[in-house]
């Protein structure tokens, strides 16, 4: 969060920089008019124009390369259809300077891609450093209008700024592709499961409550010396995200029942979770080293095998897992209830992007730019990008629901020749909501080993919901912002100071007195102001995902499920338990 504060006063001293300098570009509304307008929305915008663009695009993401462009299947397709000529570039590491030199510069590339919840989504349109995205759909994409006012107006209307759209998400969970089905949880504690077994053999429990859970790790951190009883994430400086888990487990609710702001920390039932991780490790279930760990340590524990109980993030580990599974050592989920015996309720992964490419307005075709969004946004598209050309890599199957992988692409995936295609590699636009809807759902062209990663949540999905009201839209046209982004810097550091703390305090009431003295000094410092602004952001979110109650248990549908001990195996993928 500091280096967030950091970057942000950086960017809107860039902004103010590049105004006065006013390099090229800044194009106004009336350069628009230069182009052809289309009208015509029955027939895919990008077929109306061929002509060759060169353009830059910069992803403000380290890992979001693509080494392979130029030379693969998906990249030929794209320039075959569009005329586009891409040239990606990211910066070298993700501390943000580059995307402020570039801004300081005040010359744009064609397209930036930005992180979702960064300042720079909402400063960049509000500074008119990008086009509105309906505004070159209505001119120049009549066809993909209706992709994100009708079918993913969930979409639109998280992202709309004064009512306009100006940046397309990736990785985004869609209602229009998502409908009924459930997503695994983003956060889920997993057993592993020969010395689970053994417990249960032995004690006759299961480990959903609390009290059989502690019996269940003190069995087998007696038996084995090597084991580690409960391994958590790494402490940062804002927090632990085991720690969340462990409150969404406990059903701690992140609104109240008439439908406003709860912040949980502060909740009376936030305490259960403090003793429950001070009770474990008083027990030496948590180690002392745990405290201090960092990523890489608890990865050698998991890799290791040793991990009994890993509350630990499981997608931050799957090296690590895979590690175990090739040496025999298989992981499965946990139902673990509070003292209530209430049902646990797990986010789930849906969000609606982590990442907006917007076009700038130094572009100097923008209306072919936005037909590029069209065709990489279409399902055509995104067929492309994820399973290639129909008929060639991939069929459909008899009811047109799934991909199927053709008889030429398994045997290339056999012989490991499959960088040649270039599939999941335009992460930039991918939506994941419609490759999760119509990826294959046989084992083809999967290995066993990733088929294992890929269910270790899984059978949690019972308990995951749509958490999308939490993530909170906070207003940063308004005049306190930055006063609220640094009160809100200053008490998440309080609180990432001090939890330790309280896990490693002597008794549950000494966890409990640091918990109290924590809350009085992050509330001496701001944290009072910090509600308040969250409580308006929390309500936008409502209002932005269509919701009545953001809280999961307080929907009118809501039925507690019941599962085994360790969740329900039929949502298992490509394999029956």
């Amino acid at each position: 969060m500091k280096k967030f504060v950091i970057f942000a006063i950086i960017f809107v001293l860039a902004l103010n920089f590049a105004a006065c300098k006013k390099k090229n570009g800044g194009k106004d509304d009336a350069y628009l008019d230069r182009f052809t307008v289309i009208t015509d929305s029955s027939k895919n915008s990008w077929e109306f124009d061929s002509e060759e663009y060169d353009l830059n695009w910069f992803i403000d993401a380290s890992w979001m390369v693509w080494p392979t462009y130029g030379a693969d299947l998906v990249s030929r397709v794209i320039y075959e259809k569009t005329g586009c000529k891409i040239k990606f570039s990211v910066p070298g590491d993700d501390s943000g300077v580059e995307l402020s030199t570039m801004l300081s510069s005040g010359s744009l590339p064609d397209v930036l891609t930005v992180k979702a919840a960064s300042i720079y989504a909402s400063q960049l349109p509000e500074q008119k450093y990008v086009w509105s995205i309906d505004k070159l759909m209505e001119k120049f994409a009549p066809s993909m209008i209706g992709r994100y006012h009708v079918e993913q107006k969930d979409v639109y209307d998280w992202f709309k700024q004064d009512d306009e759209l100006y940046g397309i998400p990736n990785l985004c969970y869609t209602d229009y592709y998502i409908g009924d089905d459930k997503l695994p949880p983003n956060g889920g504690f997993l057993v592993r499961e020969d010395w689970y077994n053994e417990v249960v053999a032995a004690t006759g429990e299961d480990m959903t409550t609390k009290s059989s859970f502690l019996n269940g790790v003190k069995y087998i951190t007696d038996k084995y010396q090597k084991a580690i009883g409960v391994q958590l994430d790494p402490f940062t400086d804002t927090g632990n995200l085991s720690v969340i888990w462990l409150s969404q487990y406990f059903a701690v609710p992140f609104e109240k029942e008439d439908g406003t702001y709860n912040h949980q920390i502060t909740d009376e039932r936030y305490k259960e979770v403090i003793t429950f991780l001070n009770t474990l490790y008083g027990n030496k279930y948590i180690a002392d080293a745990n405290l201090t760990a960092n990523t890489a340590a608890v990865k050698r524990n998991i890799s290791l095998g040793n991990v009994f109980v890993c509350m630990a993030t499981p997608q931050n580990y799957n090296d690590a897992f895979l590690n175990c599974y090739n040496n025999g050592v298989k992981y499965i989920p946990l139902v673990l209830h509070n003292d209530r015996g209430d049902a646990p309720v797990l986010q789930d992964l849906r969000g609606k992007g982590y990442m907006l490419s917007m076009i700038t307005r130094d572009c100097e075709r923008p209306d072919k730019v936005i037909k590029l969004f069209d065709f990489l946004t279409s399902e055509e598209g995104q067929l492309l990008i994820n399973f290639g050309v129909e008929g060639d890599t991939f069929v459909w199957d008899d009811n047109r629901e799934h991909v199927v992988w053709t008889e030429k692409y398994k045997a290339d995936y056999a012989a490991e020749n499959t960088t040649q295609y270039g599939f999941g590699m335009c992460n930039a636009l991918l939506n994941q909501s419609f490759y999760d809807k119509v990826e294959p759902v046989s084992a083809d062209c999967k290995k066993a080993s990733s088929i294992y990663i890929s269910n270790l949540k899984a059978p949690l999905s019972d308990y995951s919901y749509d958490y999308t009201a939490s993530f909170l839209l906070p207003d940063t046209s308004r005049g306190d912002y930055y006063n609220f982004v640094e009160k809100n810097e200053r008490v998440n550091q309080i609180w990432g100071r001090y939890l330790p703390q309280m896990i490693g305090a002597k008794s549950n009431e000494a966890a409990l007195d640091i918990l109290a003295s924590t809350i009085k000094s992050m509330r001496d410092n701001g944290l009072d102001f910090v509600l308040s602004f969250n409580a308006d952001a929390y309500q936008r979110a409502k209002t932005a995902a269509g919701m009545e109650y953001g809280w999961p248990v307080y929907r009118a549908d809501y039925t507690a499920p019941v599962t085994g001990a360790n969740g329900n195996f039929s949502y298992w993928k490509y394999i029956a338990r």
